[in-house]
């Protein structure tokens, strides 16, 4: 039986540890040998991929872009936008509620923060004006925010396309992070999308991840795998608890999934 594995990057795949990442990515392509199929499902659009990663070849596709983007097989089976009109006016809304954000597309991540952020097609803005300049000719897929948001309204009253998440919770309360993505997409309805097109059933997915925004897709999937450094929610709902992220958490889990491969 066919099975899809869609595994989180930041805080899960390891990406920090060269030797637990290797180690993660030899036990995917022998899954891979196997028929089985495995994707990417990150927050990151594709101008922000880790490049130790080489997705296209260690990797039948991704999820990108929090479910905006789907690739498979190098070629794109969804892709959505966020409305230009939406953009300038949420750049209001988080200038008025002191909110450090970034927008964030295939081409390039533009980016309102107190420091410098120092990596390649990372743009930095000032004003409404520098915002508007790179609306004309760039498209994007989300917006991350740091800073607490505790009344969600003022963003959703801009579009009825939209939803704000924040990226973890503590004692109840959101945490100084969030995103903002369209509303039909997600973690969760990417594996939807890819499987639909692959046929495969939803109990024949696995999803493996770390932190809040990898909440609905550990929900969704037939099989819901927490690293050992996820927050306490993830590990309430996953199904497999495994080693840290770079202790090789991702390719135990798999071998442990699949009977040592």
């Amino acid at each position: 039986m066919i099975k899809a594995v869609f595994i989180d990057v930041d805080g899960t795949l390891g990406i920090k540890n060269e030797e637990s990442l290797s180690y993660n990515l030899k036990i995917i392509n022998k899954m891979r040998k196997q028929g089985h199929k495995v994707f990417l499902n990150t927050g990151r659009t594709v101008v922000f991929l880790p490049e130790q990663i080489d997705y296209e070849k260690n990797f039948d596709g991704a999820v990108l872009g929090n479910g905006s983007h789907i690739i498979i097989n190098g070629k794109t089976v969804f892709s959505e936008f966020m409305d230009k009109d939406f953009l300038l006016k949420s750049f209001e809304v988080c200038l008025k509620n002191n909110l450090q954000m970034s927008y964030e597309g295939d081409d390039n991540i533009i980016y309102r923060f107190d420091k410098d952020i120092w990596h390649e097609n990372w743009i930095r803005i000032e004003d409404e004006a520098e915002l508007k300049k790179y609306l004309e000719t760039y498209k994007y897929r989300k917006i991350t925010y740091k800073g607490v948001v505790d009344d969600c309204s003022e963003f959703e009253a801009l579009s009825e396309k939209i939803k704000v998440e924040p990226m973890g919770m503590y004692d109840g309360k959101p945490v100084a992070a969030g995103e903002i993505i369209i509303k039909n997409t997600g973690k969760d309805m990417g594996i939807k999308r890819v499987s639909d097109v692959l046929g495969i059933k939803k109990e024949d997915t696995i999803a493996i991840g770390d932190s809040m925004n990898d909440y609905h897709m550990l929900e969704f999937a037939g099989i819901g795998v927490a690293v050992g450094n996820a927050e306490q929610k993830i590990k309430d709902i996953a199904d497999i608890i495994t080693d840290d992220c770079n202790k090789c958490g991702v390719g135990k889990a798999l071998e442990k999934i699949f009977g040592g491969i």
